[in-house]
């Protein structure tokens, strides 16, 4: 029926499902995402994609590899040559081609843990916990607000603030 055609999607001249190697797909981001990277990251620019000057290719480290990640369909990391997160990835169809959009990740993430009925604070290197705050007792009837959980997260914050300052950078202290 052509009385929507106008409706359809665009067609991908190669479906997902027929992409082969991961290698084939090039990556790309958003041009001021790049120096989230950081200098030394070994990540290189290069062509900025037709028609969207906002997106621009880039060539990621050989040492950097692609994973499966857990958390949905589409959805995937990159990882250093440390096992480290340093991207996540995104499926997209982008410039007349399928492609991953990257996003740079922090080396550090701040969280919160129940623990036996209190709140504690917590500071993650990649993943790995390296601290944890003093407990936070929530209210009398064991209730835990959101006001708890952010006050948990901010002693995290805090600690990481003092023993690494630019953590929320994400360039920042990758070696």
């Amino acid at each position: 029926m052509k009385l929507f055609s106008f409706l359809r999607r665009k067609e991908n001249p190669r479906p997902r499902e027929e992409l082969g190697e991961e290698g084939e797909l090039r990556y790309i981001i958003i041009k001021d995402h790049y120096q989230g990277f950081g200098t030394n990251s070994g990540v290189k620019l290069l062509d900025i994609i037709a028609g969207n000057p906002k997106y621009q290719y880039v060539e990621l480290p050989s040492s950097w590899k692609k994973i499966p990640n857990p958390g949905g369909y589409d959805k995937e990391k990159i990882v250093d040559c440390k096992g480290r997160e340093r991207a996540g990835v995104l499926f997209s169809y982008m410039g007349g081609e399928s492609a991953n959009l990257l996003w740079p990740l922090n080396r550090f993430q701040v969280s919160y843990l129940r623990v036996e009925g209190l709140l504690v604070g917590c500071a993650r290197d990649g993943g790995k916990l390296i601290h944890t705050s003093e407990s936070i007792k929530p209210e009398e009837n064991g209730v835990i607000h959101a006001t708890d959980q952010f006050r948990a997260e901010d002693l995290a914050s805090e600690w990481l603030n003092k023993n690494y300052p630019d953590w929320r950078k994400p360039g920042a202290y990758w070696d």
